[in-house]
């Protein structure tokens, strides 16, 4: 599933259980940390070729407080009702 989403968007994704989850939010500054390492920079080349400015509201950044209180499992059931697409069940990152 992982490699169809990411041929469509063109993005690099996983999925991970909720083991993977639990131990990302015992170590959640230094997983925090990285996924900014790695989004920030293709998010700027995004922004020059599609010609946004910098000072765009938009930004990628993750700040750990938005994380460290919530579940990091995602469940898809809305997104199945709503879309109808049914492939994807459940998703954890």
């Amino acid at each position: 599933m992982a490699n169809i989403l990411q041929d469509i968007f063109k993005v690099q994704m996983t999925f991970q259980g909720s083991i993977v989850s639990h131990f990302a939010k015992l170590h959640l500054d230094s997983v925090v940390d990285d996924l900014n390492d790695e989004t920030l920079d293709p998010w700027a080349d995004l922004q020059t070729e599609a010609g946004i400015p910098d000072t765009s509201p938009l930004n990628p950044f993750m700040e750990k407080e938005l994380l460290k209180d919530n579940d990091l499992s995602l469940d898809g059931t809305l997104f199945i009702r709503e879309t109808g697409f049914q492939s994807v069940t459940l998703c954890s990152f």
